[in-house]
C-alpha cells in the first residue's frame, strides 16, 4: 500500500524537520545536517560542517589554516594552505633570523666556559660574579665554611642573579686546589631561579686546603632556559 503523499514525513538526517512526504526529498537534499564528502580528503562530514572542516580540519583543503613550519623557532603567522608559499617567500629573512636565533642557544647549550678566581682564606665570606648569555652569574665562596661546613669545611654556592627568563638549567662544576698540588672537582646539574643558588656546604675538609689562598675554578658545562 502506497503512503499517502500528503501524509507527514521525517527526515533522515535526523534535523527533527517534519515535512509533507512529497517534499521529504527536496528537503532531505538541501538539509544543513545532510552526510557530504570532502572534496580534498574525502572524509565523511556533515553539510553544516563543510565550511569549518576546510578551514581548520581538512589536511587537504587550500583554504584549511596552517600553522608557519617555523613556528617552533617562533614564527606565529597562520594562513591558508595555499598562501604557505607565499608566506615563505615573504618571510624568509625573518625564518632565517629565527633559525640563526636558535642556532646560537644551541652553541650557548653546549659551549662549556671556564672563570678562575683566587680567594683569599682570612675573610668569612667572599663573592664573584660573571655574566654569560643565559645570564649573570656569582660564585659564593666561605673560605671558613658555612652552615653544616663551618669550621670544618670550605663551602661555594653558585647563584643566579639575573637573566632573561625566571629559571635556568645549569650544569656546572667547582674545582679547588688542593695543599698536596691536586684538583678536588665535584659537578651538579640543577635549576636556579633567579636570585636562587646551589653548591655544596661541606665541598672539601678545611686541613686539606691551603692556608692563606685558594684557587677555584667555575666550569659552565651547559645552559639551557627552562620555560614552565
Amino acid at each position: 500500500m502506497n503512503e499517502c503523499k500528503y501524509g507527514l514525513g521525517v527526515c533522515r538526517w535526523k534535523c527533527n524537520t517534519v515535512v509533507q512526504r512529497r517534499c521529504l526529498e527536496e528537503h532531505e537534499m538541501q538539509c544543513e545536517l545532510r552526510c557530504v564528502k570532502c572534496a580534498y580528503c574525502s572524509q565523511t562530514i556533515k553539510h553544516v560542517d563543510e565550511s569549518e572542516h576546510h578551514r581548520t580540519k581538512c589536511d587537504k583543503c587550500p583554504w584549511t589554516v596552517v600553522a608557519c613550519q617555523y613556528k617552533e623557532h617562533g614564527c606565529v603567522k597562520r594562513f591558508a594552505r595555499e598562501e604557505e608559499e607565499q608566506h615563505n617567500n615573504e618571510f624568509m629573512a625573518y625564518h632565517l633570523s629565527l633559525i640563526k636565533q636558535a642556532y646560537d642557544k644551541l652553541l650557548e647549550r653546549t659551549r662549556e666556559t671556564r672563570y678562575e678566581y683566587v680567594f683569599n682564606t682570612k675573610e668569612e665570606i667572599q663573592k664573584t660574579d660573571f655574566i654569560t648569555s643565559g645570564g649573570k652569574w656569582e660564585v659564593i665562596f666561605y673560605p671558613k665554611g658555612n652552615k653544616a661546613g663551618k669550621g670544618t669545611h670550605l663551602s661555594i654556592y653558585l647563584r643566579l642573579v639575573s637573566a632573561s627568563i625566571p629559571k635556568i638549567r645549569v650544569r656546572f662544576s667547582f674545582s679547588v686546589l688542593m695543599k698536596n698540588g691536586q684538583w678536588t672537582k665535584l659537578e651538579a646539574v640543577h635549576e636556579l631561579s633567579v636570585g636562587g643558588d646551589w653548591g655544596w656546604h661541606k665541598f672539601v675538609g678545611l686541613t686539606e686546603c691551603p692556608n692563606d689562598v685558594v684557587f677555584v675554578t667555575t666550569t659552565m658545562h651547559q645552559i639551557e632556559f627552562v620555560v614552565d
